[in-house]
C-alpha cells in the first residue's frame, strides 16, 4: 500500500507495474496517474474512490486536478447489518426444500429436443 495525497493505493501488483514502467524515482503525481490508468483500487478514509481520480479515461490523458468521487458500496467503516431473527417455525429443513424442488421444477431432461443429426451422433 502507498499513500499519496491522502489516497491509499492498495493493489501492490499494480504499484509494482507502475514503478516498473516509470522507475523508482517517479513523482507521486505520475505514480497516481499511471496507477489510476491501470484501474488500481484507491481508498480514501476507508471508502473506495471511483476510477478517474487522476486519469481521464474518456479523454485518455491525465487530469489537471484530482477528481475524487466516493463509491459508498465499498465502505470499510460501514457497520454490518443486523441479522434477521428467524423463529424455529420458519426454519425449513433441507429435506423439505428437496421435495419442493422436485415438485416445482420439472425434470428438464425430458424436455430436451434433439435434432435428428445430433441423435444419430449420440447413438
Amino acid at each position: 500500500m502507498k499513500l499519496i495525497k491522502g489516497l491509499e493505493l492498495r493493489n501492490i501488483e499494480k504499484l509494482a507495474r507502475v514503478y516498473g514502467k516509470l522507475g523508482e524515482n517517479a513523482s507521486d503525481e505520475a505514480v497516481l496517474v499511471e496507477y489510476d490508468k491501470l484501474g488500481g483500487l484507491i481508498v480514501r478514509q476507508g471508502i473506495k474512490v471511483k476510477r478517474g481520480v487522476a486519469y481521464d479515461v474518456s479523454a485518455r490523458k491525465a487530469r489537471a486536478e484530482l477528481r475524487i468521487v466516493l463509491d459508498r458500496s465499498y465502505d470499510e467503516n460501514a457497520k454490518d447489518e443486523e441479522e434477521e431473527v428467524v423463529s424455529e417455525d420458519e426454519v425449513v429443513s433441507t429435506e423439505h426444500l428437496q421435495e419442493v424442488k422436485k415438485e416445482v421444477l420439472p425434470d428438464l431432461r425430458d424436455e430436451v429436443v434433439v435434432s435428428p443429426k445430433k441423435a444419430k451422433k449420440m447413438k
